[in-house]
């Protein structure tokens, strides 16, 4: 079954087996990841581009290569397999950069598409990444700030309703006032 068939069949088509072919089919991804944001992209299970090329730096390497050679045919630019190679090496080899998936990939590749850039080169694509990458980082901390507080509140509700679904409040209550009364005598 050929992943053109599989893709169309189920559902749960992984953005690694799509750009993880030696003919590789833009279509597909843009189908199946077209409407990824930042956020959907952190939220994503795949795997990180370090663990990938842990398992297998070839894949990882391929991988990007795909992505950023197909945002290249919608400019009017020469872009080889050795410039994508070599964004891939920089982005395997620089460690702030390793935390980053696949998905983040595809949310760069879509926001070099509509950019107003013209020429595409790997200085610029390296400049994207950049700011995507800080950009993602305070979107982790907000979202992980927002979801301490969510979780503080919810801890304070679970208190206060147990406290108050206790049979004998009353009860506690005037022993523990009893209690602060005998120890400041």
């Amino acid at each position: 079954m050929s992943l053109s068939e599989k893709s169309s069949t189920t559902t749960e088509v992984t953005l690694l087996e799509l750009t993880d072919q030696s003919a590789y089919n833009n279509r597909l991804v843009v189908k199946h990841f077209g409407d990824l944001t930042m956020l959907k992209a952190l939220e994503s299970r795949g795997k990180s581009i370090g663990l990938i090329a842990k398992d297998d730096e070839d894949t990882a390497i391929r991988c990007i290569r795909n992505l950023f050679q197909s945002v290249a045919l919608y400019f009017d630019t020469n872009f080889t397999a050795s410039k994508a190679e070599t964004i891939a090496t920089e982005i395997l080899y620089k460690y702030e950069y390793r935390n980053l998936k696949l998905e983040d990939l595809v949310v760069i590749c879509i926001r070099l598409k509509e950019s107003e850039i013209y020429k595409l080169s790997p200085a610029r694509i390296l400049r994207e990444i950049k700011s995507y990458s800080q950009e993602r980082e305070k979107l982790a901390i907000k979202k992980s700030l927002s979801k301490e507080i969510n979780m503080n509140e919810d801890l304070e509700k679970r208190l206060q309703k147990n406290y108050y679904l206790t049979p004998d409040t009353n009860k506690l209550e005037r022993k523990r006032l009893d209690i602060e009364h005998q120890f400041k005598k």
